[in-house]
Parts: structure tokens; C-alpha cells; sequence
């Protein structure tokens, strides 16, 4: 975080307006940041601009897939929705691909899959 409130603040001392902060959430399901986490971090961001959002939402799962990393992932959703709803200034969510076929996971990350929530 203290690399983006750098780099904010540099662009503002040059004269480019800045009012808001797209974060990338591309987790794993096994190892998410928690709710409190994202908003502390959100919340960060809003003393800089005046909104936020989550602009990139995937949350991938290991290979081999079973139900417990599929209760993980479900969980970090959940998490990332919470920290949102709970930060004013928190704008929306917007997913990252919407079909897991198509999804740039495995091909960046070969033991990972099923990284969207659909299916």
C-alpha cells in the first residue's frame, strides 16, 4: 500500500488528477486476505481518492479441486463482498472473465483452476 500512496502522491505533485484507486484481486482460495484486511487496505486508499473498487476479481483453486477448496474460494468471495459493502467509498466489483474455460488462470498458472464463481 505505501507504493500506491507514493506514487499518488508523485503524480499528483505533476499535476495528473487522481480519483480513484482499481485494486486486483487475483487470490488463491487456500490463501485469500481476510475482510478486515481488504478494508483496512481500501480504506488506505480512500484518505487518497475519493472512491475505490475492486476491478479485477478472481479467486483460482489448486489442483486437485475438492470440496473444501470449493468452501475456500466461496469464502473469499464472500470476504472481498464484505469488505466492499462495509467501505463507503467502495464502488462495485467487477469479476475477472466470466467462463472458466476461458479464464487466464491455467495458462499462467498451470496447477490452478476454476477461478470464477459460476460454476
Amino acid at each position: 500500500m505505501a507504493g500506491v500512496h507514493k506514487l499518488i502522491c508523485m503524480l499528483r505533485q505533476h499535476g495528473v488528477f487522481i480519483d480513484g484507486i482499481g485494486m486486483q484481486g487475483h487470490f488463491v482460495a487456500e490463501n485469500h486476505p481476510s475482510a478486515e484486511e481488504l478494508k483496512e487496505t481500501m480504506r488506505g486508499y480512500i484518505k487518497l481518492v475519493d472512491e475505490v473498487a475492486i476491478t479485477e476479481l478472481d479467486v483460482r483453486i489448486k489442483l486437485p479441486i475438492d470440496e473444501q477448496k470449493l468452501q475456500w474460494q466461496k469464502e473469499a468471495y464472500q470476504k472481498v463482498v464484505e469488505a466492499c459493502v462495509k467501505v463507503r467509498k467502495c464502488i462495485g466489483i467487477t469479476l475477472w472473465d466470466i467462463y472458466d474455460p476461458f479464464s487466464w488462470v491455467p495458462h499462467y498458472f498451470p496447477g490452478d483452476r476454476e477461478p470464477l464463481l459460476w460454476f
